[in-house]
This record gives C-alpha cells, structure tokens and sequence, in this order.
C-alpha cells in the first residue's frame, strides 16, 4: 500500500484552466473563419491563407495544450525542451494543413471527410503528453 509520501498530488489553476480552454474556442474559431477565405482563394493567394489558416488553427491547439499543461501544479519540478516543443508545432500545423487541403476547395464527400478526420488529430499526436 503506498503512503501519502508516495503519491504526487497535483493542484490546477482554475484562471489558467479557463484560459486554456478560452484560447483552444478562439483557435478554433479563427481556423473555421480563416478556411472560409482558403476555400475561396484562387492562384498563389491560396496557399498564403492555407498557411495562415493552419497556423491559427496550431496555435490555438498548442497553446491550448501548454496553457493546460502549465495550470497542473505538481511538488516537483517540470521541465519542457524547446526543441521538442517547437518541432511538435511545425508538426500540428503541417497536420492541419493537411486535414484543410483535403476537405479543400470542393465539397468533401465522405472519403475525404474520413480522411481529413483521420489527418487533422495525427498531427496533433506530435504534441508531447
């Protein structure tokens, strides 16, 4: 049986939950206005707001993720590398770029809804836990 010196209890901020919560709404919202204007696109304007819309989209993600991860207070010491963080955004974005080329400028008919549900959360997977 363990004892309580055993176990780590963590705590969460509540404003900082909150907050992650508000930015991952925000994120979301500014992907689904922003490929609006990706479908709507033409010539090299397209592949400028593919980028920003996939940006958005991350940011809002991966900040989410963070700005969560930050509200979890534990009795030691958490320690993130930049590298990793970094390298796991240009991933979610590449990811959502994807899932918003594929359902793209047509309407999506079910395989390539399928295949950009399937798209979207692997590059949300390259976000380390």
């Amino acid at each position: 049986m363990m004892t309580q010196q055993q176990t780590v209890v963590p705590h969460h901020s509540l404003p900082r939950v909150v907050l992650s919560i508000l930015i991952s709404f925000l994120g979301a919202y500014a992907y689904h206005e922003l490929s609006e204007i990706v479908n709507s696109a033409r010539g090299g304007a397209w592949l400028g707001w593919l980028a920003a819309a996939a940006t958005a989209d991350d940011f809002g993600t991966w900040t989410m993720h963070y700005t969560g991860k930050l509200a979890l207070r534990l009795p030691v010491p958490v320690l993130f590398d930049w590298r990793l963080i970094l390298l796991s955004w240009v991933i979610c974005v590449i990811g959502s770029g994807a899932a918003l080329m594929i359902v793209g400028r047509t309407r999506p008919g079910w395989s390539r809804a399928v295949a950009a549900v399937l798209t979207r959360p692997a590059g949300n997977r390259a976000v380390p836990a």
